[in-house]
């Protein structure tokens, strides 16, 4: 299944469709009462734990990432890891007593960025928000109104046959997480993380969607993430492109370009050109593209829709059926670091039905000035 969008969703927005991601609750719970247990605490269970551990086998796994440093992880049942050749093993552990809650492992097999197994114990998870991190990176820092670039996984945890409810690897191209709008124990579990770490987190109801999940969760279900972070990309990234022209159409140079529409009839024909070309990977069908974008009508010279009010990237997946033609067209072969602008005519953009919730009428030539932040 599919999660539905954190806001709403448009058949063919004037902009990328973004990723489907786990949306927020209606409202954010309160901090768990208990603060994070010092890790003093937990010494004796480790010393435990190695004493049980042959020697070889508690070789750690090498960093599979690029990026990462550790955070302070809110927890109520502290998590350990510890490696057990390929497959981390996560011991959890109830309160600070150093005794394993009913002799439980949770078994997350896999590197960072391949699709993870996961091998639930018998029983339910431990009372509670529990995070861990099982790769460490060593990049980006994840802020709030970031966008996150994963690829991830997520189980219902019941005990039983803790199905899996959604996945990032059966869309064949990654997600973005926009950070600070997802559900509460995924922002929790992800703020102030690095690229290149693997998280995983068991997230209670109460951290989740709440009384109004999507189909097939449960208001009562325990969710359980394995979230690999690939990219960050910050509140205002864009890209520092020249000024230029395309058929009288004037983009500003810097950050934040500005677009100016003349007032002669538009074009009859599409037309695009890379304003600055970066040199990162090309966008290419089936990859997602994180961008920051403008478009106006060029009749009423009105922008319609821009992410730079706001500031915050968009992702979409070029080449799904998701985007206007023109999009397509224009970003399919252009690298990362590129600013591309578009003049649209109606069958390059929303056709004769045009989009009326965005002002755009069937008839109505587009104009677009778009930033190509990263691909993956």
């Amino acid at each position: 299944m599919r999660f539905p969008e954190p806001g709403p969703a448009f058949e063919r927005a004037p902009g990328p469709v973004p990723e489907s991601v786990p949306r927020p609750a209606s409202a954010r719970p309160p901090e768990p009462a208990s603060r994070p247990v010092p890790e003093r605490a937990f010494r004796p269970a480790l010393k435990l734990l190695s004493a049980l551990v042959p020697k070889m086998a508690r070789k750690r796994m090498p960093v599979l990432a690029r990026k990462r440093m550790p955070v302070l992880v809110r927890v109520r049942g502290p998590v350990f890891v510890r490696v057990f050749g390929p497959v981390l093993v996560v011991m959890v552990l109830a309160g600070c007593t150093g005794a394993p809650a009913q002799g439980l492992e949770l078994k997350v097999a896999g590197a960072f960025g391949a699709r993870p197994t996961v091998d639930f114990p018998d029983g339910k998870p431990a009372p509670g928000l529990q995070v861990d991190e099982l790769t460490t990176g060593k990049g980006a820092r994840l802020e709030p109104d970031d966008v996150a670039v994963v690829q991830y996984t997520a189980h219902v945890w019941d005990g039983g046959r803790n199905r899996l409810v959604d996945s990032s690897f059966t869309r064949g191209a990654p997600a973005a997480f926009p950070v600070g709008g997802l559900l509460p124990g995924l922002d929790r579990a992800l703020e102030g993380r690095t690229v290149g770490s693997r998280i995983i987190a068991a997230v209670p109801p109460g951290d989740g969607f709440g009384p109004n999940p999507p189909r097939g969760v449960g208001p009562s279900d325990e969710l359980f993430y394995v979230v690999d972070i690939l990219g960050a990309h910050h509140k205002g990234a864009s890209v520092e492109g020249r000024a230029g022209t395309l058929a009288g159409v004037r983009v500003s140079a810097g950050a934040r370009p500005a677009l100016q529409v003349p007032a002669a009839a538009p074009p009859a024909r599409f037309a695009s050109t890379v304003l600055e070309r970066g040199s990162g990977p090309k966008a290419r069908p089936g990859r997602l593209v994180v961008t920051q974008y403008a478009g106006a009508v060029w009749g009423s010279r009105r922008v319609f829709d821009t992410t730079w009010t706001s500031g915050l990237p968009k992702a979409f997946k070029l080449g799904d059926g998701g985007l206007i033609r023109a999009w397509e067209r224009a970003l399919t072969g252009v690298p990362a670091g590129s600013r591309v602008l578009m003049v649209v005519p109606p069958a390059y953009g929303y056709g004769a039905p045009g989009f009326p919730a965005y002002g755009i009428k069937g008839s109505d030539t587009l104009v677009f000035v778009v930033d190509v932040l990263a691909v993956y």
